[in-house]
């Protein structure tokens, strides 16, 4: 009774009628589970996450740590590590705690980490620098030590950080994973010790390190790899990956960061390249935002010209790419729609949003910085250049109705309708001629283009690299009002 009302809200979920956040299902964490579950089901080709004969897969296990406290109030001690998923042979004990405890002749021992927009994490509260990769090569070890296994005797050692394409371009988990920077860190916390983790380190850590296989893997070439063998299992597998890529930072209200960016400008690279994508969903996780700018925090290491004309430079490319997509795009917006969110909604064919939509360019009252060139065409080119200038100088934020008016938003729609409307319009669209849909936006995207200005310079820079502009950073990240000074 109770699994199958379960699997209802679940399936309730996935239709687009949550009873509870939709990211508590497409997550990285399920993304993996239903990634290892098919890799258990299929043998044949050898891939990374595929289990050995008499294998098994556990999700969130604990790893022990050679590091648990010696006595009460020992201040260099941490918990067991947790792990997103773990293959190989061993058992878990107590399920209410999960811990794992490996066969003394184990052939399999692959511990592996689900990314989607985060770092590895950091390090504990009584070492900060001994982080993520650290701690799971450390307590891999010690796994292979309390069972007494040789880690030369294992066929396949392996730590695996699985995380979007854009990510890994990134070079995001390139330093910490690191073998000897894994290494460095993990000998000193052995120091910390004063000789007493010594032996552990010299007799089960550095044989592993010598051993493991730590690597990074993409999603997208798991899926593809899924796809090869099974195209209607990688067709479902890629799109619950498309839903976990949905902007699926909703703490932040979807704030955009770099990483965001480039999984945006993948996610279009993948539309165009699949024939099977007819319309391309954009959409917002959580009810809040459908996208609430850029991530300020990250404009804090901004110093030199460079860094504001790349970023509005990349600007530029993300959004460009979105734009010359070429099949119809809709944006379904709820909440906040503001700076770079407003942006890539422009960018979009359609826009559907709900009465609680809130949508404008805040920058002369919250950063001080500036739109692109390319950015002022397309607000000038959908509401005039009379609107353009009430929104970017008031730095005011319009509603639904006055949005429609202005001709924002194609439609709004009350919140519980807007999934089920914008799928609507997306099989209309999808039903019909694609080449004249094609041709048509491409016609429509030429006269657009007829406005287009080169880029200045000089513009990007009076305003990114002005006191006004570290001010409003400030302020923002403060969570006070700026003190503008005009210089």
């Amino acid at each position: 009774m109770i699994t199958r009302r379960i699997k209802e809200m679940l399936e309730a979920c996935e239709a687009g009628r949550p009873t509870f956040p939709p990211n508590v299902l497409f997550n990285e964490n399920w993304l993996l589970r239903i990634v290892i579950d098919w890799f258990e089901r299929h043998g044949g080709d050898r891939y990374p996450m595929s289990p050995l004969p008499g294998s098994r897969w556990f999700s969130e296990a604990w790893l022990p740590s050679a590091f648990l406290p010696r006595h009460r109030g020992d201040r260099l001690a941490e918990s067991r590590t947790h792990a997103d998923g773990v293959i190989g042979h061993f058992t878990i004990g107590d399920p209410g705690t999960a811990g794992l405890t490996l066969h003394p002749d184990a052939r399999q021992f692959v511990v592996i980490e689900g990314k989607l927009f985060n770092r590895l994490s950091s390090g504990v509260k009584n070492a900060p620098f001994y982080d993520q990769a650290a701690r799971t090569v450390a307590c891999m070890a010690e796994a292979l030590r309390r069972a007494g296994c040789d880690p030369e005797g294992i066929d396949e050692l392996a730590f695996l950080v699985v995380a979007p394409q854009a990510r890994l371009d990134d070079g995001v988990f390139t330093w910490d994973a690191a073998p000897e920077a894994i290494r460095r860190k993990v000998r000193r916390r052995v120091e910390d010790y004063a000789g007493e983790r010594d032996a552990w380190f010299r007799d089960w850590f550095e044989p592993t390190l010598r051993r493991i296989d730590v690597r990074s893997l993409s999603w997208e070439d798991t899926v593809d790899a899924i796809a090869f063998h099974d195209p209607v299992s990688g067709q479902f597998i890629d799109s619950f990956y498309g839903k976990c890529l949905a902007f699926n930072r909703p703490q932040a209200r979807n704030a955009l960061t770099w990483a965001m960016y480039e999984g945006l400008y993948a996610c279009c690279e993948h539309v165009d390249a699949d024939d099977r994508v007819k319309v391309l969903v954009l959409r917002g996780a959580g009810e809040k935002a459908f996208v609430a700018g850029t991530d300020i925090s990250q404009f804090k290491a901004f110093s030199k010209p460079e860094d504001a004309l790349n970023y509005e430079a990349n600007n530029n490319k993300y959004a460009s790419r979105l734009e010359s997509l070429g099949k119809p795009t809709i944006a379904m917006i709820r909440g906040a729609c503001t700076g770079g969110g407003a942006a890539f909604a422009l960018c979009c064919d359609f826009r559907l949003a709900s009465p609680d939509v809130r949508f404008g360019v805040p920058i002369a009252r919250t950063l001080g910085n500036i739109l692109t060139m390319q950015n002022f065409v397309r607000l000038v080119s959908l509401i005039g250049p009379a609107r353009t200038k009430d929104l970017i100088f008031t730095a005011r934020l319009i509603g639904a109705e006055e949005g429609k008016a202005a001709g924002v938003f194609n439609e709004i729609v009350e919140p519980e309708r807007l999934e089920q409307r914008t799928l609507e319009l997306a099989q209309q669209i999808a039903g019909n001629a694609p080449l004249t849909i094609r041709a048509a936006k491409m016609a429509v995207q030429r006269i657009v283009n007829k406005l287009r200005l080169e880029e200045t310079e000089d513009l990007v820079l009076m305003c990114y690299m002005s006191e006004d502009f570290r001010e409003g950073v400030s302020a923002f990240l403060e969570k006070r009002k700026p003190e503008w000074t005009g210089r």
